[in-house]
This record gives structure tokens, C-alpha cells and sequence, in this order.
């Protein structure tokens, strides 16, 4: 994983924590809920990406079967 894509999940944390707390304080918790998961799927989605990424180069680096 490289450093920048800790930085876009710390990125959207930040706005993720921020829009909550406007959210709340607006009364529109089911909103901010609904926001809330939706950074959190598309944090994950970059996380796989990175992840899918290291084995790649780990096959590469050690081809067992062929």
C-alpha cells in the first residue's frame, strides 16, 4: 500500500466525521448514518484495491506452481 492511499482513507474519514457531525446537529441522523457507510464501502472498495495490488506482486515474487 502506498502512502497516498492512506492519506484519500484518512481524507474521507475527515469528511466523513465532519458531514456527521452537520448531520446530527441538523437532526438528520438517518442521513448521516446512510453517509456514514457509504465512505466507510467506499474505503473498503480502495483498501481490496491495494490488497489485490500486494498479491499480485507476491505471486510474482514467488512463483510456486508454473
Amino acid at each position: 500500500m502506498s502512502v497516498e492511499l492512506m492519506f484519500r482513507i484518512a481524507a474521507i474519514g475527515r469528511v466523513l466525521a465532519v458531514s456527521n457531525t452537520v448531520l446530527k446537529s441538523a437532526g438528520r441522523a438517518d442521513i448521516a448514518m446512510v453517509c456514514n457507510i457509504g465512505g466507510l464501502v467506499l474505503a473498503l472498495v480502495m483498501v481490496l484495491g491495494g490488497v489485490s495490488d500486494l498479491f499480485t506482486t507476491i505471486k510474482a515474487l514467488f512463483p510456486l506452481y508454473g
